[in-house]
């Protein structure tokens, strides 16, 4: 009776993810929506929390390459990727990263 008023516990750490997403605490919100991913890894959410912690991923990636962290950048494109492999802006943030790392040959395999 109680988990249909308040929502499961996946779900709550999904629902903070996103509120944590929505306000730029993107570390914060990959932690969130791994929590809910780890509860219920095969749940309604986890689809949702695996994208938006690729996209949480992803945006801090580009905000490493901004500041010239080539490496931390193609930590979390790596990390992104895994969860949503598909994404073609992500392979070319990839190889951005690799040819800032002064590794063109790999650059070029990545793109």
């Amino acid at each position: 009776m109680f988990k249909g008023l308040f929502g499961n516990r996946s779900q709550r750490h999904y629902a903070r993810g996103i509120e944590q997403f929505d306000d730029g605490l993107l570390s914060e919100a990959i932690e969130s929506f791994e929590e809910a991913i780890a509860i219920d890894p095969d749940g309604p959410d986890a689809a949702l929390a695996r994208f938006y912690r690729a996209d949480a991923q992803a945006r801090i990636g580009t905000e490493c390459l901004e500041r010239g962290d080539w490496q931390g950048a193609l930590d979390r494109f790596d990390a992104a990727l895994a969860d949503h492999s598909q994404f073609p802006d992500l392979h070319l943030q990839r190889a951005m990263a690799l040819m800032i790392g002064d590794d063109p040959l790999a650059a070029e395999r990545a793109a």
